[in-house]
């Protein structure tokens, strides 16, 4: 029901993000997800960038200064975030896969990078939290296609700037789903 409710306004004071590999089957609860799912870390305090764009083109004619038609040509998705971890799992998705061997005693982890080809794409889940309410945003199918950037500074942490655009499942199922236990949210309304 619309109206004023403070109750329904969320403040993301926590986040968390999962990866898994590609075909991985997303949750039906807000628990943390098991198995193949890893959860990516720390997040810079600037949080998480969610964008449902939509672009169109308008359909005009010689007779008409308002356009006769709007057609939808693209709904582009993106999440954008900036990882604070340097570990193997953050490395891997912040630039487009390889793979981490040990090469020496004592311990030296050796990163292989991608081949130039190589496509990396990843099942995605943000889950927004505040106090006992979460908002789980879930995406079968992602790929972080912006590439990254980092700067190493003696006065500031590294972060792995990472842009996921979110694609369409390859069994043509949604491109993405939300799981909420957040009271202001009715079924069918």
């Amino acid at each position: 029901m619309a109206g004023f409710d403070a109750g329904e306004v969320l403040v993301a004071s926590g986040a968390n993000i999962y990866v898994a590999p590609l075909g991985t089957t997303l949750p039906d609860d807000l628990e943390t997800p098991g198995g193949d799912y890893v959860l990516l870390g720390y997040v810079k305090p600037d949080g998480i960038e969610f964008n449902f764009g939509r672009e169109s083109k308008d359909i005009e004619s010689m007779q008409s200064f308002d356009p006769l038609r709007t057609v939808i040509t693209k709904v582009p998705k993106t999440v954008k975030f900036q990882l604070q971890q340097s570990g193997a799992d953050q490395i891997e998705l912040a630039l487009g896969g390889g793979e981490w061997t040990v090469t020496a005693d004592p311990t030296i982890f050796r990163f292989t990078k991608p081949e130039d080809s190589e496509v990396d794409e990843r099942v995605l889940i943000v889950d927004l939290i505040d106090g006992d309410e979460t908002w789980r945003y879930m995406y079968p199918r992602s790929l972080n296609k912006a590439g990254v950037k980092f700067t190493g500074k003696r006065d500031e942490e590294v972060a792995y700037e990472v842009e996921m655009s979110i694609l369409t499942p390859t069994d043509n199922s949604d491109s993405y789903e939300i799981l909420t236990n957040a009271e202001g949210v009715e079924a069918g309304s």
